[in-house]
């Protein structure tokens, strides 16, 4: 029997051995200082002096009440270490119940100790889905709610702009109205205002003639951004016999008769341009010019001269 013991103790020095040289290889560990016995069969005989002989370190058995106080009602001689060495597992299974235990090793495959720790997380997974699902659900119905008020909302604003509109249309046309009725004043005014203005140059441009010559027609030819006349067209005949009676020719007289006009009437006419004449078989010449305003005048309707049957037929002929 002790060649057995002998021969089971010595293989468990090795694996010990072998235990100690990875720890220091692998994990940058040191050499044990002191050994420690528990379990029934570290009371065999010489036990602590063989693994005092193969560690050379110091061999104690290890007493798990060394930092516990024990009830004296307990019976436990803590001297004896026939009882002490036998209670370690128990010592270290009611430390870990209680909680109170400063260091625990647990020799279980990481994969069982993650497979544990998921089973223990499942619960908090589930709650937490159930409180995303209700969550979700509760927006949900908040945003039903919120979609049938903006329809409801979005009814009467329909309703109110569709009467909106009635009205818009009605303010329109009678916008349109009041416009028209607008610029039909604003011409009448302008022509009860430009009345005279026209009068005037009308009249200084017949003071101006020569003697045997009549305007045809005299109208607007050019206007501003504001609808004022800044230029009129003129349309014109004069007998050549009076002109050279007079001037001594046509062309001295329609020439002459421009500057005239323009010098002596500076405060409404800014000068002559396109002065152009031409003496007819008839015996009548002739002529149109643009004529520009020293300042713009508000447009009147087309004001015709009335001519003589005696020019109308000359225009047939």
């Amino acid at each position: 029997l002790s060649k057995i013991i002998r021969t089971v103790v010595t293989r468990l020095h090795a694996e010990v051995s072998r235990s100690i040289n990875f720890y220091r290889s692998q994990q940058g560990g040191t050499a044990p200082t002191r050994v420690l016995l528990t379990g029934t069969s570290s009371l065999l005989p010489y036990m602590d002096q063989f693994f005092a002989d193969k560690f050379q370190v110091p061999v104690e058995y290890f007493n798990p009440f060394e930092t516990i106080q024990v009830d004296p009602g307990a019976g436990l001689d803590l001297q004896s270490a026939n009882q002490i060495v036998t209670l370690g597992n128990a010592v270290g299974l009611a430390l870990r119940h209680t909680g109170g235990a400063a260091l625990e090793m647990n020799l279980l495959p990481p994969a069982i100790v993650a497979r544990k720790a998921f089973r223990r997380r499942v619960p908090f997974f589930i709650l937490s889905a159930a409180a995303i699902l209700v969550t979700a659900f509760l927006w949900y119905r908040y945003a039903d709610r919120r979609r049938v008020a903006y329809e409801e909302q979005k009814e009467l604003i329909v309703e109110r702009v569709g009467k909106l509109k009635q009205v818009e249309n009605r303010l329109s046309t009678l916008t349109k109205k009041a416009d028209a009725i607008q610029a039909q004043t604003d011409v009448l005014r302008a022509m009860a205002e430009n009345r005279s203005v026209w009068q005037v140059m009308m009249e200084a441009l017949r003071v101006s003639l020569p003697d045997g010559a009549w305007i045809r027609s005299f109208k607007p030819d050019e206007v501003n951004g504001d609808g004022a006349v800044t230029v009129i067209a003129i349309d014109g005949r004069a007998f050549e016999d009076s002109l050279k009676a007079r001037y001594g020719d046509g062309t001295s007289a329609m020439e002459t008769f421009t500057k005239k006009l323009v010098s002596e009437n500076a405060k409404f006419f800014a000068g002559v341009d396109d002065l152009k004449h031409r003496l007819g078989d008839d015996g009548l010449r002739a002529f149109t010019f643009r004529l520009r305003l020293a300042a713009p005048v508000g447009a009147p309707t087309v004001l015709r001269v009335p001519v003589s049957a005696e020019d109308e037929s000359t225009e047939e002929e």
